[in-house]
C-alpha cells in the first residue's frame, strides 16, 4: 500500500482498520528509531567528553614529565654551563605549562560543544517522540472511528 495514499485516506477519514494499524505501526517504528538515535547520540557525546578529559590529563602528565626530564638534563648540564642550563629549564617549563593550558582550553571547548550537542539532541528527541506519539494518537482515533 502506498504510504501517501494511506495518510490521505486517514485525513479524509476513509482509512480501513488495516491501514490504521499500518499507520500506527509505522508511527511506533519511527518513535523507537528516534529514541535509539537519540540514545546513540548521547553515548557518542559522553564518549567524546571522556576522550577530551583523558586527552587533557594525558597531555598534562606528558608536559609534567617533559618538564622534569628537561630539568634533570639541565641540572647535569649546569656543571659546565649553569647559565645556559637555567634558561633551557625555564623555557622548557614555560613551554610545558603553555602546552598544558592550551590543551586544557581545547578540552574545555570540546566539552562545551558536547554539552550544546547533548541539549540539541534532547530537544530533537523530544520533538521526534512527540511527532511519533501524535501519529500514534491519530491512528488510534482513526481506528476508533472505524
Amino acid at each position: 500500500m502506498d504510504p501517501e495514499e494511506i495518510l490521505k485516506k486517514h485525513i479524509e477519514g476513509e482509512q480501513t482498520i488495516e491501514e490504521g494499524k499500518l499507520l500506527a505501526a509505522a508511527s511506533l517504528i519511527t518513535a523507537n528509531s528516534t529514541q535509539e538515535l537519540a540514545d546513540a547520540s548521547m553515548l557518542l557525546a559522553k564518549t567524546t567528553q571522556a576522550s577530551a578529559e583523558l586527552l587533557a590529563k594525558t597531555t598534562q602528565a606528558s608536559a609534567e614529565l617533559l618538564a622534569k626530564t628537561t630539568e634533570k638534563s639541565a641540572e647535569q648540564l649546569s656543571k659546565s654551563n649553569e647559565a645556559s642550563a637555567d634558561r633551557l629549564a625555564k623555557t622548557t617549563q614555560t613551554s610545558a605549562e603553555l602546552l598544558a593550558k592550551t590543551t586544557k582550553i581545547s578540552a574545555d571547548q570540546l566539552n562545551q560543544r558536547n554539552e550544546i550537542f547533548e541539549k540539541r539532541m534532547k530537544w530533537l528527541t523530544i520533538a521526534l517522540v512527540a511527532v511519533g506519539l501524535i501519529q500514534v494518537i491519530i491512528a488510534i482515533i482513526a481506528l476508533s472511528k472505524a
